[in-house]
């Protein structure tokens, strides 16, 4: 069985990495050390484009950046939302400016859009929310598509999705949410291998249900501090034992069950870059 090669990280301070210099060698080190070759980066307005082009000048050839953001309150009127509106332009106009030379270009648009911390989620009002989640991904995901070249589509969802149903036609959310993208990262949250599998099964089911348009399932650990158990993140812990967890599960550690998995299974993303360096000291 081969081994998942794919590593993903976020990074949300943005301008502490990427108008440094020195901090831009250090996650370029990190990232080949460990195997990373997909990075989230949140996309702060104040940054100048140069920055941007510069760090993935840096991360060209071996780290695709995609442009991270997400709000819950933009799922009410994206069309008109001026935070969300305000860094879309500011992509537009950053792959605009460096349209000539494709090195530089950002690959793709991450989302990490949580409306289940909406107050609104709980309680009567969660179909309507439901609806305006899915019409929010809509809207952006035509928005990606419009664009030159294209961007694909991505977003961080609950692994619990798969039990809600979308409330006009009764569909899995899951898989209406997967109809959408071009892929997910499920945050499959738990700090032992074992843990982590007995969460991702229906994650991996809408996975092979969407196969055929070739979506990228990624599940996700965690190092950021939770006050959700102590079993949910690595923090706290060796960083010896996030990597001896993290290769048994792209060792195959029940992850695939087919050979055509393959087609679908993106690999492992780990949430976030700052406190899994700190992990490491």
């Amino acid at each position: 069985m081969s081994h998942v090669c794919n590593r993903a990280t976020w990074i949300w301070k943005t301008a502490e990495v990427i108008c440094d210099a020195g901090q831009i060698d250090q996650f370029v080190g990190f990232a080949q050390r460990n195997g990373i070759n997909r990075v989230y980066v949140h996309i702060n307005p104040d940054v100048p484009h140069q920055d941007l082009a510069n760090f993935i000048s840096n991360c060209a050839g071996s780290i695709a950046v995609e442009a991270l953001m997400g709000d819950p309150a933009w799922i009410r009127n994206p069309e008109t939302h001026q935070s969300l509106q305000l860094r879309l332009r500011w992509v537009e106009d950053f792959q605009r400016r460096y349209a000539h030379d494709a090195r530089l270009l950002i690959q793709g648009l991450h989302l990490d859009i949580e409306p289940w911390q909406l107050d609104e989620w709980r309680g009567p009002s969660q179909p309507e929310v439901i609806r305006q989640w899915i019409g929010c991904v809509q809207v952006l995901k035509s928005w990606a598509d419009a664009q030159l070249p294209p961007l694909p589509v991505t977003a961080d969802l609950p692994f619990w999705l798969h039990t809600l149903l979308y409330p006009d036609n009764k569909q899995r959310l899951d898989l209406v949410m997967m109809s959408i993208l071009d892929g997910a990262v499920f945050m499959t949250y738990r700090n032992t291998p074992q843990g982590l599998i007995d969460i991702a099964s229906e994650a991996l089911q809408s996975g092979w249900e969407c196969r055929k348009r070739r979506e990228m399932v990624y599940l996700a650990v965690e190092t950021v501090p939770s006050e959700e158990g102590s079993h949910i993140s690595y923090h706290g812990m060796r960083a010896g034992k996030l990597h001896s967890d993290i290769g048994c599960l792209e060792s195959g550690h029940g992850l695939r069950r087919r050979r055509d998995h393959e087609t679908w299974f993106g690999g492992l993303a780990v949430h976030d870059y700052h406190t899994w360096v700190a992990m490491e000291g």
